[in-house]
């Protein structure tokens, strides 16, 4: 049995770190800025911050988010695509189709606000509770797949998703709009370098696999 650790598993863990990090600093920076600018703006329009400030704050990273959304949609649906006729790649191409549909439904309560009772009159808990509940299916019963590569930046991603649903639907939660809108914003970002990610390995593989079958089949020999 090989070992479970070693130089090898090192690398893959400096390697998951960098990748992390390449994703979530743009993200904490683009949080600190945006945050810094709704207190630190010019003094011509400070007057109208305090009550407009975090809607403006919230909306930007909506505006962002619903963005990464729809990029992980389409990589999902095009690397699912791109995986037609393999059979060795079907794990993955049900996983992005999946994927696909989850990335619509997190963009679609982004651009629409679905979690707020007065769009579709569906309690706010209730709402958060089907989404999650989705995530985590989809998650389950495709973990044998996901457990392969980039496992920590899937985790990070989930792990801001778990706290925009905490900040959302918890009592009393301090600093409530920084906090929700910033977790959302986060998920948004490492779900969608995530899939697209996993599209272009798979997109990547099912070439491979096209480019091999002429040669294979021109080896074979043909009876006389």
């Amino acid at each position: 049995m090989p070992a479970a650790t070693g130089p090898g598993t090192a690398k893959r863990m400096v390697r998951g770190a960098v990748l992390i990090a390449l994703v979530y600093v743009p993200v904490g920076a683009v949080l600190l800025f945006v945050r810094f600018q709704t207190f630190a703006a010019p003094q011509a329009f400070a007057a109208s911050l305090p009550d407009r400030g975090p809607e403006w704050y919230s909306g930007g990273l909506a505006i962002a988010g619903i963005t990464l959304w729809g990029v992980a949609a389409l990589a999902a649906l095009a690397g699912g695509m791109s995986a037609f006729g393999v059979a060795a790649l079907r794990p993955p191409r049900r996983f992005l189709f999946e994927a696909a549909v989850v990335s619509v439904m997190l963009g679609a309560d982004d651009a629409f606000q679905l979690h707020d009772p007065r769009t579709l009159g569906i309690p706010t808990a209730a709402m958060l509770a089907v989404e999650a509940a989705i995530v985590i299916v989809v998650v389950v019963t495709n973990r044998d797949l996901l457990l392969r590569r980039d496992v920590g930046l899937l985790v990070v991603a989930l792990g801001f998703g778990a706290l925009w649903i905490v900040a959302k639907g918890g009592p009393g939660v301090p600093m409530r709009t920084a906090l929700e809108s910033g977790a959302k914003f986060a998920t948004a970002a490492g779900w969608s370098v995530y899939i697209m990610r996993l599209a272009w390995r798979t997109g990547r593989s099912a070439a491979a696999y096209r480019a091999e079958q002429p040669a294979t089949a021109a080896a074979v020999p043909t009876a006389a």
